[in-house]
């Protein structure tokens, strides 16, 4: 998603961009613990995918 302003008539302008990563936070399990002698045997304890991210940026054209 991105927006241009205008700087200085038309010479110059402003674009500020903003990037998200796993916007809605969706959760891709991991497989399930596998070891025997493991407490956590059978139970999924962790997940697959990163947190949710944001980049944002901004850029001067002329």
């Amino acid at each position: 998603m991105f927006k241009l302003f205008p700087v200085w008539r038309e010479r110059f302008h402003l674009e500020y961009r903003v990037q998200f990563l796993n916007f809605l936070n969706t959760p891709i399990f991991a497989a399930p613990e596998r070891n025997f002698n493991s407490p956590d045997f059978g139970r999924v304890t962790r997940t697959s995918n990163a947190a949710r991210q944001m980049q944002m940026s901004l850029r001067l054209a002329f």
